[in-house]
């Protein structure tokens, strides 16, 4: 059992999947359903909306599941791809807390809603990021002539692969 108290105005399954680190979105349905979740002592069915200081308690048993799978990796840079059901936070938490010195490339349409919650998300982990639409981009000389140990790509979901690839290739 894994209990937190809410933060925020927001739903359930954004604070249960944001507080609870193991905690895929499946499991969270699951809980849901059998009533194993308790908001202020009272057992819930369906992802309600919460208020700040409301106390949430989470019954489930805890499966050790990666978050992400590895593309690339290699003394400087790591390729992730993050799989579904859990948030890009507790993967940019999982990543960076375990490098140091960290370059953060976000790849993609700064029109872009999901690119643009990428770039959101990693500013709050370092300044060491940019956001480039391309391997053209002079921004990506930074990184290149930077004395920094890991660069994180991460991409919008309408992000093409071979524009990710090129730019692997270039800061190789």
């Amino acid at each position: 059992m894994k209990s937190f108290i809410a933060d925020k105005n927001r739903k359930l399954s954004k604070l249960a999947l944001y507080n609870v680190e193991d905690l895929s979105f499946s499991a969270f349905m699951k809980a849901l359903r059998k009533k194993d979740i308790k908001v202020n002592g009272k057992r819930v069915s369906e992802d309600v909306f919460l208020n700040v200081g409301d106390v949430i308690e989470v019954y489930y048993v805890a499966q050790k599941v990666d978050k992400y799978s590895v593309l690339f990796a290699d003394e400087n840079v790591i390729v992730i791809n993050k799989k579904k059901g859990y948030t890009s936070e507790s993967v940019y938490d999982d990543i960076l807390s375990k490098n140091n010195n960290v370059y953060v490339i976000i790849v993609g349409d700064k029109k872009s809603h999901n690119t643009n919650s990428l770039y959101e998300i990693a500013i709050k982990y370092t300044n060491n990021v940019i956001y480039i639409l391309d391997d053209s981009d002079k921004e990506l000389n930074k990184v290149i002539n930077s004395n920094l140990n890991t660069v994180v790509i991460a991409s919008g979901t309408s992000t093409p692969i071979e524009i990710v690839n090129k730019i692997i290739n270039k800061i190789k």
